[in-house]
């Protein structure tokens, strides 16, 4: 019911221009009143009372923001629920009760215990490195965009279309609102760097990880679905696959105050000008390499 109203407040034409227009008292009168009704499970699992999950390995999603991590999360939510795991969405629970989950674990070593589920349970979306200390065993899937269409989708995000989940977002926004798309991808550079760099780091080196870009989703979206599927080795209806075929979304609005406005690889391209392109090919050429980008 919960996830029902917010995906018609996404949708619903009078509903974008409240949120867009009056984010602070939409925030007050609908995100917070709603979030007292959400998280039920992400509160028992930090107050240790979950105590029964299938003896199948977790499934982490690694992600960052503008990679199609809503969707993803989605139809792996729905996978994992359909086998009885326990769904687990940590960061957007921290991030709509004003917590950061950047500094989390340092400032919440009692609870860091309670995390250690590897059997049972899906955790995701992670839009950044989450140092869980005992899933070694669990399924990791990383899914990543060219980052500097991720800059640049990340603006619009930013600045338009994402819905203001708690103050810091709201402040922001503020913050950034006269900036160009320019000035904003290069303030923003040095975050998206370090969160790409320490996936390449800290997880592309750990046992199980699936690489599934959002490229990949974009360009083969049949054998992308058929590799989460495959690798997650939990089982689903012909119906089920059926109908996520049947529903993706080939059509972005093309609209900022969208949550889908651009889904084709480049974008950066069409909205950056020359100078953030190459200076974005020096600062993230590693990164770049590693993934399989081309700098041009």
């Amino acid at each position: 019911m919960i996830q029902a109203i917010i995906s018609y407040a996404k949708k619903n034409k009078g509903v974008t221009w409240l949120r867009t227009s009056f984010p602070m008292l939409f925030l007050y009168l609908v995100i917070k009143p709603l979030n007292l009704f959400r998280f039920k499970k992400e509160k028992r699992l930090l107050k240790n009372k979950i105590t029964e999950w299938p003896n199948k390995p977790s499934v982490i999603l690694y992600t960052t923001h503008k990679c199609a991590s809503t969707y993803t999360t989605t139809l792996l939510a729905e996978i994992c629920a359909k086998n009885e795991f326990h769904t687990i969405d940590l960061e957007a629970f921290l991030a709509l009760h004003d917590k950061d989950i950047l500094s989390f674990p340092e400032k919440n070593q009692s609870l860091m215990p309670m995390l250690d589920r590897p059997e049972g349970f899906y955790f995701g979306p992670m839009r950044y490195f989450f140092p869980f200390t005992n899933q070694s065993s669990s399924k990791k899937i990383l899914v990543l965009r060219d980052p500097r269409d991720v800059l640049t989708s990340y603006y619009y995000s930013k600045l338009h279309s994402h819905i203001v989940i708690n103050k810091q977002f709201a402040n922001e926004r503020a913050y950034f609102k006269d900036y160009s798309i320019d000035e904003f991808v290069l303030e923003m550079l040095p975050d998206i760097k370090k969160r790409y760099s320490d996936y390449i780091e800290k997880l592309l080196s750990q046992p199980s990880v699936l690489i599934n870009s959002y490229e990949k989703m974009i360009g083969d979206f049949d054998t992308w679905l058929r590799d989460l599927i495959d690798f997650v080795d939990l089982p689903v209806s012909d119906e089920w696959i059926k109908s996520v075929k049947d529903k993706r979304i080939t059509k972005p609005s093309g609209d900022k105050n969208q949550h889908i406005r651009s889904i084709q690889p480049g974008d950066h391209k069409r909205k950056l000008n020359q100078e953030t392109i190459t200076l974005l090919n020096i600062e993230l050429k590693d990164i770049l390499q590693t993934l399989g980008y081309a700098e041009a």
